[in-house]
């Protein structure tokens, strides 16, 4: 067992493997009193004082927590990163292990109890300045600082240090979508081929960017009906599920044309290749998007603005958010709500409908009973009720 040392937070380790359990075990920053502390470590292990199985909690990783209800912020954010290597995506991870270091940077040594709201708006304004970008430049950041402590409590590793983040700007991001204007010239300027399939695949499926790129032949299933759906066991919301669901996809008739004129073309596994034959990565759908979208005399778009589309129209046509969710493959309604981006017009013609109604209401006449010239009401009976006063 070779005790390592890490180059960021200065502190010694060792990876301890058990079975198929592995996981780091942190000492002292101080080379031979870390060396004591292994020995101890193997002496414990020896007589079963230690248990290195896998356990319900992630404190028992970090042994030196247990006792004590505070840890240094260098430590805690090691065991967050570790975790979400582990159960996120490499995407979320290599976003949060940016933001995480930065925050770890600015705040220098110090332990998580020592991190104060003040400081915290000291990092957000920080952050805005020199690491911005949108409308609301360093939101992203603190979101993912809160993340960061909310997990270590959840965990029980240690207390959220500040209950209440300072508050941040919630200026509304421009809308993705493409309006129907903007859908027409683009594939007017389209032409016939792998890419112009793309887009319409997407824009008619809602399907993520990465689920469009990654679609396989393996993924395409037929229904007792004769239709075509896709099924993707590996999806972006199945590690957050208790259960892990495959999320199913039906197809219209138009979206099992494309497939079948794509897998006509080639024997490539994957449904959708560039003119070179060979599948697109992020960067080149992206690029070639942003191009395609200038040449059409329109914004540029990201591949994201496919599925923000699919989502307003599906919600313009009537489709209620718990089914959208579903077709969207959302575990949660309010992620489904923040894709739905509706035009004016929608507003318009929704204000219109009301007005109309309230209209029909003042333009009918008075019902009133032939029976009762006063216009008070007569019950069905034909009788009115008689007072009981005496």
């Amino acid at each position: 067992m070779k005790l390592q040392c890490d180059p960021e937070t200065k502190r010694h380790y060792v990876r301890i493997q058990v079975g198929k359990v592995r996981r780091r075990h942190w000492f002292s920053q101080d080379e031979k009193k870390a060396e004591r502390e292994l020995k101890k470590l193997l002496r414990d292990i020896a007589r079963g004082a230690v248990a290195v199985g896998p356990t319900r909690s992630a404190v028992s990783a970090y042994p030196a927590i247990g006792s004590q209800n505070d840890m240094r912020l260098e430590v805690l954010a090691h065991a967050h990163l570790e975790w979400v290597e582990r159960n996120r995506s490499a995407a979320t991870y290599k976003l949060r292990r940016q933001v995480i270091r930065l925050f770890v940077a600015f705040m220098g040594p110090c332990m998580v109890s020592e991190v104060t709201k003040l400081k915290l708006s000291e990092f957000y304004d920080y952050a805005r300045a020199e690491h911005g970008r949108g409308p609301n430049p360093g939101n992203w950041l603190l979101r993912n600082v809160r993340s960061m402590f909310r997990w270590a409590e959840d965990w029980e590793i240690c207390p959220m240090p500040v209950r209440k983040f300072p508050p941040m700007t919630s200026t509304p991001p421009p809308t993705k979508r493409f309006v129907d204007d903007e859908v027409k010239k683009l594939l007017e300027r389209l032409p016939p081929g792998n890419f112009r399939d793309l887009i319409v695949f997407g824009l008619i499926t809602g399907l993520r960017p990465q689920e469009l790129r990654d679609l396989r032949r393996e993924h395409i299933f037929t229904d007792g009906n004769q239709r075509q759906f896709i099924r993707l066991e590996m999806h972006k919301t199945a590690k957050m599920q208790r259960v892990p669901r495959p999320r199913t996809v039906p197809l219209s008739i138009e979206a099992e044309e494309i497939v079948n004129r794509q897998l006509e073309q080639h024997s490539s596994p994957f449904v959708f290749l560039t003119e070179y034959g060979t599948p697109y990565s992020a960067d080149v759908f992206r690029r070639k998007l942003e191009r395609w979208c200038t040449r059409a005399g329109i914004a540029k778009r990201t591949p994201y603005a496919l599925r923000h589309t699919y989502a307003s129209v599906e919600a313009e046509s009537g489709v209620d958010a718990l089914t959208l969710a579903q077709l969207m493959g959302h575990t949660d309604i309010s992620t489904t709500a923040r894709y739905v981006s509706t035009t004016q017009e929608h507003h318009r013609l929704l204000s219109q409908k009301a007005a109309a109604h309230f209209s029909r209401l003042l333009e009918a006449p008075a019902q009133d009973n032939p029976g009762s010239p006063t216009g008070e009401h007569v019950p069905a009976g034909g009788r009115k009720s008689e007072s009981r006063s005496a």
